[in-house]
């Protein structure tokens, strides 16, 4: 017989890796990538929201489901990659002075905002870098 103790020790930290997914989890899963709502997507999959609910909470099953959307995310950012070039020629194309001044003035504005943001963006990836750097140097 179990003691109530018995039920309240933690798993390792690894247990999400450790588990698997039922078929109706993946099913689910895969459901809520392509529905619009968590009651939606246990409807596709014939359970209720509730059991949807309490599987979500499963650490396992959250990992699974944070590993799709990022697989998901990754397929959409490499397919938006592709068409970087022709959105920078559109730019090119529309700051010419053939185009509607309105135009030409939006299209600056796209790019010096973008110019910006990039650069902040480094600007950040360096303050990190050396933080990082710092911690290790501390660390050792």
């Amino acid at each position: 017989m179990m003691m109530d103790g018995e039920n309240s020790r933690k798993k390792p930290q690894n247990a999400a890796k450790e588990e698997k997914l039922t078929r109706k989890q993946q099913a689910l899963i895969a459901a809520m990538l392509s529905s619009p709502s968590l009651i939606e997507a246990s409807r596709i999959v014939g359970i209720s929201d509730d059991t949807a609910r309490r599987w979500l909470a499963l650490p396992h099953v959250r990992a699974a489901y944070n590993e799709a959307c990022n697989q998901l995310l990754d397929t959409a950012l490499t397919g938006l990659a592709l068409t970087v070039e022709k959105a920078i020629e559109t730019l090119k194309r529309n700051l010419s002075e053939d185009a509607p001044p309105p135009t030409q003035v939006r299209a600056a504005h796209i790019v010096l905002e973008q110019t910006l943001a990039i650069r902040k963006m480094g600007e950040l990836e360096q303050r990190l870098a050396d933080l990082e750097d710092r911690l290790n140097e501390n660390a050792s």
